[in-house]
Formats: C-alpha cells, structure tokens, sequence
C-alpha cells in the first residue's frame, strides 16, 4: 500500500469516528485564527491578537468534531509545529499571499518542516489567505514563489482564499470541503481543484 493509500484509508477511519484533529500552521498573521473564525462561522475581525502559543477549538460540522489547532507563528514556536503536525491526516499552511515581504520566509520555514523525517508522505494543504488585498499573488506566482512545484514527496493542494471575504469558503462547510478533496483521488497541485481562484 502507498503512502497516499494509506493517508486515504486513515482518512475514512477518521471520518467514519466522526472526529479530525488538524493544525493549522504558518507565520505570524497569516490568518489562521481568522481561517478558523471562518469555518466555524464566528465572523471577521481586524483587531484579533497574535496567537501565543497553540490553542484547540473544536468545530462541528455535518456530524464531523474537527479539533483544529491554532498554532502561533512567531520564530519562537515555530520548532513546535513538527510535534503538531505528527500523526495529522494532513498539514494545513497557511500564508499571506499579500506580504511579499515575508513570502520568502515562509518558504522556508514550510520546506524547513517538511524536511523532518516524522512528517515524510503526509498530503499538504497550502492556503494563500488574503487574496483581496492589493498586491496579492496569483495562484500560479504564488505556488512558484512557495516551491510547490518542487514537491514530490507527498500530495500537495493549493487555494487562493479570503477570510475576510469568505472568498472560497463555503459557509455551510468548509472543513467538510476540506476533507473532500483530501480523499480524492485526483487531489494533486497538477490537477483542477474545486475552488474557484476568481
């Protein structure tokens, strides 16, 4: 059985116990406290704090307990973040594909993680978060300017999203949405996927 194999049947374990626990990674601002506002329908705000630290919420979605951690950004925690993505169905990194600034640092700090041997073979998530603002990247600028492209180790998906527009976001379910194109067959970063990069 193949690595892939394997994640797709841990997947439908997960899912047939009704219960995922996913984290959520990426440098400081980047969006992942908002993207977890999103999905569970809290709503945007400009003024949330810097995360310190990791932080759990559970989302309910269909049926599904998501535990999804929120895990801090800033250089200080970032040795943490193998420990929590070990043993995950899947990564989920998320950038702001606006700050140009700060892109090639979260280049590196991805590959960094994906370098560490306990991660080999598990499928990745890449979120381009802040899609609306001026100056944000293409898709295709963005998933060069990250290395995707490079990636042959693992399965590897890309969107361009907004937090703040809800830009594809499905509000009746966006970690469901998730869930559906991590177990299928045709979820690659060669191949279309079902969100829109308008």
């Amino acid at each position: 059985m193949s690595l892939w194999e394997a994640s797709l049947s841990w997947l439908r374990g997960l899912l047939f116990k009704q219960e995922m626990e996913l984290s959520l990674m990426g440098l400081q601002n980047a969006g992942k406290t908002a993207l977890i506002n999103a999905v569970d329908n809290v709503g945007y705000s400009e003024d949330l704090d810097p995360t310190i630290g990791f932080h759990m919420r559970e989302v309910t979605k269909r049926n599904v307990i998501f535990k999804l951690w929120d895990g801090s950004g800033q250089s200080g925690f970032r040795s943490f973040w193998e420990g929590f993505c070990r043993d995950n169905p899947a990564i989920v990194y998320v950038v702001d594909a606006a700050d140009l600034d700060n892109l090639f640092i979260s280049k590196k700090e991805l590959h960094k993680l994906l370098s560490k041997t306990s991660l080999n073979g598990i499928p990745l998530l890449v979120l381009g978060n802040k899609m609306d603002e001026p100056g944000a990247l293409s898709k295709d600028a963005f998933t060069e300017e990250m290395g995707l492209q490079l990636l042959s180790d693992r399965e590897v998906c890309c969107f361009m999203i907004s937090c703040k527009n809800y830009t594809n976001i499905d509000q009746v379910d966006f970690a469901v949405r998730t869930l559906t194109i991590l177990t299928s067959e045709t979820w690659s970063l060669h191949h279309d996927n079902i969100l829109s990069d308008k």
